[in-house]
């Protein structure tokens, strides 16, 4: 089996928090936060606060050093090599 991957346009994609017991379509929070980003489909990734606040950091501080004015120096994805 494959992976499965979804291309979503950031400005499509809205966010919601749920807490610890929230159910959510025929699941229930199980952790102390469940942040839900959601488009025709949904994901939930769960943790505690400061679990939270790191993997989102990690992607704030990615984004903003990404260097757009270098090239690639690898072939994109389904690119013919």
């Amino acid at each position: 089996m494959g992976l499965h991957v979804d291309w979503l346009d950031a400005p499509a994609v809205s966010l919601e928090l749920l807490r610890t017991g929230d159910q959510f379509g025929e699941d229930t929070v199980t952790k102390q936060i469940g942040l839900v980003l959601h488009y025709d489909e949904a994901v939930v990734i769960e943790g505690n606060r400061k679990e939270l606040l790191k993997l989102l950091d990690r992607a704030r501080c990615a984004v903003a050093d990404l260097d757009l004015t270098i090239p690639r120096t690898t072939p994109q994805a389904g690119a013919p090599t």
